[in-house]
């Protein structure tokens, strides 16, 4: 990256963060997450609308977002 900016005549790098991106990226496909032990309600799953930090396909989808 140092290197193009060199190239391209940047002054400067910049770094930019996007807090919590990836849970931002809707998903295309049906995913079903179980709910953890602590809950009270047992035997139930939740449906995912957005992507999920840790899941395969996170990254992708945040990217064609």
């Amino acid at each position: 990256m140092l290197v193009l900016t060199v190239l391209l005549g940047f002054n400067k790098p910049r770094q930019v963060n996007y807090t919590a991106a990836f849970l931002h990226a809707p998903v295309s496909e049906d995913i079903f997450v179980e709910l953890s032990r602590n809950f009270k309600i047992s035997g139930k799953v939740l449906k995912l609308k957005t992507s999920l930090y840790g899941s395969k396909q996170s990254s992708r989808n945040f990217f064609l977002h």
